[in-house]
């Protein structure tokens, strides 16, 4: 009869390895954790920090408004008159895709078309202000109906008091930031662009 004999050191060499197996599988397990954590978190704050909301209402005004008066563009804003600063809001930016056999992505630009009660002229804000809104992007609407897009509006600790009147442009080409109405306000702006697709306003009273 044949007897194996086993290497000194085999077995614990075996437990070595396995053990240096579960610190790394342990070690990616708690990255994974922590980055979900930390992807958790900001979802919960950027959902939590809205101040200024569109209610439900007013959204479903809005829909029932673009498809009911031939209107393709429309916003809808929180019903407050003061913005404080350092607050978090949400505007409502709808669209209708007019085209009844095709989904169609459609270029939005959001831009501060004038100013009231502040110490400059437009020109002076357009750049800063772009900073507190992702100003520009992308909607996709499908066929003969309306999509809409919740735009976040960050107000900085340093924003001068005043009014400030946005324009929210839809065109059906890119890039985004070049689509606008025409505007006697803003340098550049004084013819609309050739594929704009349709446009509304909204206000911000800082305070």
């Amino acid at each position: 009869m044949t007897t194996k004999h086993h290497s000194p050191g085999c077995g614990h060499k075996g437990a070595i390895q396995m053990s240096l197996g579960m610190i790394v599988a342990v070690i990616f397990a708690v990255i994974l954790l922590t980055s979900l954590i930390a992807w958790l978190s900001g979802m919960f704050e950027d959902i939590t920090s809205i101040t200024y909301e569109v209610t439900a209402i007013a959204k479903q005004n809005l829909i029932e408004d673009i498809e009911t008066t031939g209107k393709v563009v429309g916003v809808a804003a929180p019903a407050v008159e003061d913005w404080a600063r350092n607050k978090r809001g949400a505007i409502t930016l709808a669209v209708e895709n007019d085209n009844p056999n095709t989904l169609t992505t459609f270029y939005y630009h959001i831009y501060v078309e004038n100013t009231l009660g502040l110490s400059n002229d437009v020109d002076h804000y357009f750049d800063t202000t772009s900073s507190w809104l992702t100003n520009a992007g992308t909607i996709d609407v499908p066929a003969g109906a309306v999509s809409t897009a919740d735009i976040i509006i960050s107000i900085p600790s340093n924003a001068e008091t005043g009014t400030y009147q946005f324009r929210a442009a839809v065109c059906r080409g890119s890039p985004a930031s070049n689509c606008h109405s025409a505007s006697e306000h803003i340098t550049g702006y004084d013819i609309a662009s050739s594929d704009l697709y349709g446009s509304d306003q909204f206000g911000i009273t800082v305070v």
